[in-house]
């Protein structure tokens, strides 16, 4: 740990920009990472903090001080955690000023803003549907005690840095050891064009995707990521999305069709004789029956998210390669895609 963290960020600050840190716990980094974007993600123990002045019970007297204090979020916290490090323009004198329940807010705000610079693009590049064991926790939270979440900041206006902590969080991913972020080459994701902000936030709710425990709910919230992608401006029928769908993913005519008759399986699907319900989507939001219920073996719950994945990637995908298009353009570019057959 011979390097200052400021050797590494601190062009980035100036006059109101300040220095935020995160520990990201469940993610194991061997060699810092730098996006394009002004965010660097740096292994357990990579850098120092000597320089950052850190008063940890900022005012005195305050209680709201006092109880981060009492999270045990400290410096050490620090030093045995990956990190993730940006700058951000905030007011610091007003953030002193917040109640405990306002700095928890603020680690939340703070841990979203992570995942939009960077961690949402990680978990899609590195984590699927149908593996939960990789999941790493937000932004923000710790190892050692999964109730609570911290933050270091750091002002250079005044040379001095602080910590805040506490239960910022409901959830805390158990199952397996996390997510291993080694080798990750990260490109430029444009978020300029009007396909950008669409697929920032398809990012978004697919990693919030990666966090439902619930498969039934799971499962319908996929359904409707799928809804999303194929317009994120009007409602569609499902058959017009699942049309849409196998744009991306069939590879021959006889690849479409069968995936139309799948997607029918998948959402809504009426015995036109008997008219019982077979559709999963339709059994599970109108029928009440559990996933569990209409899949009873695990593989098969299994299967179903990883080909659920299969439908979600591709689209994403391509939306990041065209990110700096006007969605009206990349509409254009969608009905290109073979084997598209017009209605």
């Amino acid at each position: 740990m011979d390097d200052d963290i400021l050797a590494h960020c601190g062009a980035w600050l100036k006059p109101g920009v300040h220095l935020v840190v995160l520990p990201w716990a469940r993610a194991l980094v061997e060699e810092p990472i730098e996006f394009v974007e002004e965010i660097i993600i740096f292994p357990r123990g990579e850098v120092s903090f000597a320089s950052l002045n850190i008063q940890q019970h900022g005012a005195e007297g305050s209680l709201a001080w006092y109880q981060s204090a009492a999270s045990g979020i400290d410096l050490e916290t620090f030093v045995d955690h990956t990190l993730i490090a940006f700058p951000l323009s905030f007011d610091w004198d007003a953030m002193h000023g917040y109640s405990h329940q306002g700095h928890l807010d603020f680690i939340g705000l703070l841990s979203e803003k992570a995942d939009s610079l960077a961690l949402d693009f990680i978990r899609f590049q590195l984590c699927r549907l149908d593996l939960v064991d990789t999941v790493p926790a937000k932004a923000g939270q710790i190892d050692n005690n999964h109730m609570m979440a911290g933050v270091l900041l750091y002002n250079n206006d005044i040379k001095q840095g602080c910590i805040i902590g506490g239960a910022a969080f409901t959830h805390f991913p158990t199952r397996g050891l996390g997510l291993v972020v080694d080798p990750f080459h990260a490109p430029f994701l444009p978020l300029d064009g009007e396909v950008g902000h669409q697929v920032a936030h398809a990012l978004k709710l697919y990693g919030a995707l990666l966090e439902v425990e619930d498969q039934s709910l799971k499962f319908v919230q996929a359904i409707s990521l799928l809804e999303f992608l194929s317009d994120p401006y009007r409602y569609q029928k499902f058959v017009d999305v699942k049309k849409t769908v196998a744009r991306y993913v069939a590879k021959t005519t006889e690849d479409y069709h069968n995936l139309l008759a799948r997607f029918k399986e998948l959402t809504g699907n009426k015995d036109p004789q008997t008219e019982i319900e077979r559709g999963y989507r339709t059994l599970i939001v109108h029928l009440g029956k559990r996933l569990r219920e209409i899949l009873p073996d695990a593989g098969s719950r299994r299967e179903l998210f990883r080909e659920l994945d299969g439908y979600l990637r591709p689209i994403i995908g391509h939306m990041i390669e065209h990110s700096d298009m006007k969605w009206s353009s990349y509409v254009e570019v969608r009905k290109e895609m073979k084997p598209f057959l017009p209605s």
